[in-house]
């Protein structure tokens, strides 16, 4: 299945038309990922902390919809489904894919940036 990493459209839509806020939305976003999501989940994953698992993924799912990273939001709710129904098989791929996902960012970002 294809699917875009950032829908740019979305983005400026929920940036009301502002290229330069948009852009500033996925920057924090990154930054978010780098700082905060990616180290949070990766030390909930391990000590199986589902409850912190569950909050830090509502938070992704959150805060990426506003970026136009729907994809990514929705991979995020999904875990967040998963942790809730305790569905240990679904938590890690979910898991799994979350991150993956999370690494396509930056490069999209650069990407949407150079055609600016």
């Amino acid at each position: 299945m294809s699917h875009k990493i950032i829908d740019w459209k979305l983005a400026l839509e929920f940036a009301r038309g502002d290229e330069k806020a948009a852009l500033k939305m996925v920057e924090l976003l990154i930054q978010y990922i780098h700082d905060e999501y990616e180290p949070t989940l990766k030390k909930t994953f391990k000590s199986k902390g589902f409850k912190a698992l569950s909050t830090i993924a509502h938070k992704i799912a959150g805060s990426s919809r506003y970026c136009g990273a729907m994809h990514l939001s929705d991979i995020a709710s999904k875990l967040e489904d998963a942790v809730l129904d305790n569905s240990t098989e679904l938590i890690d791929k979910y898991y799994k894919d979350l991150l993956g996902e999370m690494q396509k960012i930056p490069q999209v970002y650069q990407n949407i940036k150079a055609k600016l």
